[in-house]
């Protein structure tokens, strides 16, 4: 059985940087990608809750909170989701130690395979998720918050994109071409949507400051 990952949200933020820096397959660039998205949370979510905190916002606040609750699912979900591309990794790299006449071979490729692409995939549709809650949040939004608002368009939209690499490398193993091509394209969606929506928040906040 493989080595069990630390909990990199219980260490200091160092012992992250440093074993993604190594020479060593984790983490690697989804863990990295979903930390990035998360950081983007944080600044959608810090922007939310100054405005929720503030009196001279209280007419925005029923539209505020449901965002912030969104966020805080996003940002846990995004958390989990470090360490489950570590995992995935672990499964690929057991499965690929089985002997070529091993009976559970062929199965467990076949699942690390599934793994290594489905995380991934997350990944993006929860930056994805943020960036429209970001959006939402921008127009009601304490004014003093909204470059950090602006940082997380920023950052949500670039975590998609990097994750989307992990995506389509392990898409190119997948023997089933024409499933691999579907997938392709539903990602392509995915960071279409996300392009635009970055591009909205941007016009948005070019009208702003």
């Amino acid at each position: 059985m493989p080595s069990e990952s630390p909990n990199y949200f219980e260490e200091p933020l160092t012992r992250f940087l440093d074993d993604a820096a190594e020479a060593t397959p984790t983490p690697g660039g989804g863990s990295v990608s979903s930390l990035a998205a998360a950081l983007g949370t944080t600044m959608a979510q810090m922007s939310a809750g100054f405005t929720l905190k503030s009196k001279k916002y209280e007419q925005f606040h029923e539209a505020v909170k449901p965002i912030a609750e969104k966020l805080a699912r996003a940002h846990e979900m995004l958390r989990r989701l470090v360490a489950e591309d570590i995992a995935a990794y672990g499964l690929y790299s057991e499965a690929s130690k089985l002997p070529k006449d091993d009976p559970n071979k062929a199965e467990q490729s076949r699942l690390a395979l599934t793994t290594a692409i489905a995380v991934p995939e997350e990944i993006v549709a929860t930056a994805v998720a943020v960036l429209e809650e970001v959006e939402r949040l921008v127009p009601v939004c304490n004014p003093w918050l909204l470059s950090d608002a602006g940082v997380a368009a920023v950052l949500c939209e670039a975590a998609a994109r990097a994750a989307s690499l992990n995506v389509r490398v392990n898409l190119a193993m997948l023997e089933n071409k024409d499933d691999a091509k579907k997938m392709r394209e539903q990602i392509d969606a995915e960071l279409d949507k996300a392009k635009q929506i970055r591009k909205r928040i941007d016009a948005e906040l070019a009208e702003r400051f």
